[in-house]
């Protein structure tokens, strides 16, 4: 997280904090020598975690052919989630599948990720 506090006093002083927090709402006030003082809040909002995805799998029904599909039903991570097969697809479900090895990485919001 990354907090800035603007002070003015004459002239305009950035003051970046690089600090991990925990969840939750903090307040920071700064004084001067002069006993002028400035305050900022920031809340820190836990994420939902990595994004986990499990699969159904429809099978093609016969050799050769071309109606497999998959279907994934994801949990966790910070909406909206990106997808992206081994075959280059974008898209969360596939179908018109033929027999292979399908494999998927989910990419949150916050760029976590999960294969």
């Amino acid at each position: 997280m990354v907090l800035v506090l603007t002070i003015i006093y004459g002239i305009q002083v950035q003051l970046l904090l690089h600090i991990a927090f925990r969840s939750g709402t903090y307040t920071v006030t700064v004084t001067d020598a002069g006993g002028c003082t400035g305050t900022a809040t920031a809340t820190v909002i836990q994420p939902n975690g990595l994004p986990a995805a499990v699969a159904t799998v429809n099978p093609v029904s016969c050799f050769g052919g071309s109606n497999g599909a998959i279907n994934i039903t994801t949990t966790n991570g910070q909406q909206p989630l990106q997808f992206l097969w081994n075959n280059g697809f974008t898209t969360e479900d596939l179908t018109g599948l033929t027999a292979g090895n399908y494999t998927v990485t989910v990419t949150d919001a916050n760029g976590c990720s999960a294969d």
